[in-house]
């Protein structure tokens, strides 16, 4: 049975998308009833929306280039229609052509306010979204066995099948769960059936970890005609929270998602160089998984009793502060059983 998903603003609305560089282009794969793209510099684009938002959106992508690439965000100011990306290799130091997939999640309404529950919209037809949490270790899966299931092939490459499979190529999201080290996460083999993750650190070394990972597709051929349809996923009580954390030289703020029309964060804690957690205002029933996307550095999350902890660190591994914004985005339920 599906689910629609809510958010507790006015008019929400998520945007996938997909695109491929070449050493001369970009094509969108995913989403180019809603984007253009433009290829800036080598593994560089600037994707505009059609349709812009009516405030400050957020963003946020994966890259499926060679192990331990990443992708940020390359413009200081949060935009409603313009998003530049840049993907880098491991060490940070070549930027690498190929695949980025992600998506755009903002409101169609300049009203602050929290609200009673609103359908999130999508602009793709019969949009379903899936994500789950791995154990690294064994590929088992930890939440959202219903809608993925995965089976560990070699060390930090996992073969990721979606149940039931999408009608077409959906777009992937991963985020690498980690306080420690760097974890991350890239995708290939991409169909409407699975996907195959992998996990590595700075050293680019496919090594396990734990990861979230998510999937937003549509359970129909066609994307003809661009109309909305609601977002929606097999648990119980699917709902997003998402915000964007400001770094000013090292105070750490919350942006979107603050005090303004009500909190969906309640606090953010910095507990050290590119370290910090927020406290989620209404806290989920079961753990959610975790995306993000910061305007310069890899970024880890994890999840404990509430509050989401947000790890950046530079080419090397380091623990490093990542002055400008930072998107969030937390999807989970707020019911104790899953289906």
């Amino acid at each position: 049975m599906l689910r629609e998903v809510i958010n507790k603003h006015f008019k929400p609305r998520i945007v996938p998308f997909s695109y491929t560089t070449t050493a001369s282009t970009a094509t969108m794969n995913v989403g180019a009833g809603d984007f253009t793209v433009v290829r800036t510099a080598a593994g560089e684009v600037t994707l505009t929306a059609r349709e812009s938002f009516s405030r400050t959106c957020f963003i946020y992508a994966t890259p499926s280039a060679t192990p331990g690439a990443y992708v940020r965000w390359n413009l200081d100011d949060p935009s409603k229609a313009v998003f530049s990306f840049n993907t880098l290799n491991a060490n940070a130091t070549v930027a690498p052509e190929g695949t980025v997939d992600g998506f755009a999640f903002g409101f169609d309404s300049t009203d602050l306010s929290f609200c009673k529950s609103q359908r999130v919209s999508s602009t793709l037809n019969k949009t379903r979204i899936v994500w789950a949490k791995i154990t690294g270790t064994t590929g088992a899966v930890a939440i959202g066995q219903r809608g993925i299931t995965c089976s560990r092939t070699v060390a930090g490459t996992y073969a990721i099948k979606f149940t039931p499979g999408f009608g077409t190529i959906p777009v992937i999201m991963a985020t690498g769960i980690s306080t420690a080290g760097v974890v991350n996460c890239n995708f290939s083999a991409k169909t409407a059936a699975g996907v195959t993750i992998t996990t590595a650190p700075e050293t680019a070394t496919l090594t396990d970890a734990d990861f979230y990972v998510m999937a937003i597709g549509q359970d129909s051929m066609s994307d003809g005609g661009k109309n909305r349809s609601i977002l929606m996923n097999n648990q119980r009580k699917p709902r997003i929270v998402a915000g964007q954390i400001n770094n000013v030289s090292g105070t750490i703020t919350i942006g979107v998602g603050g005090a303004t029309g009500g909190a969906d964060f309640n606090t953010v804690v910095d507990t050290g160089a590119g370290d910090f957690s927020v406290t989620i205002a209404s806290a989920f029933a079961r753990e959610p998984a975790l995306f993000a996307t910061t305007a310069s550095l890899r970024i880890m999350a994890n999840y404990t009793a509430g509050v989401a902890r947000f790890v950046c660190r530079n080419s090397t591994g380091a623990a490093t502060d990542t002055n400008g914004q930072t998107f969030i985005f937390a999807i989970g339920s707020d019911e104790v059983n899953d289906y």
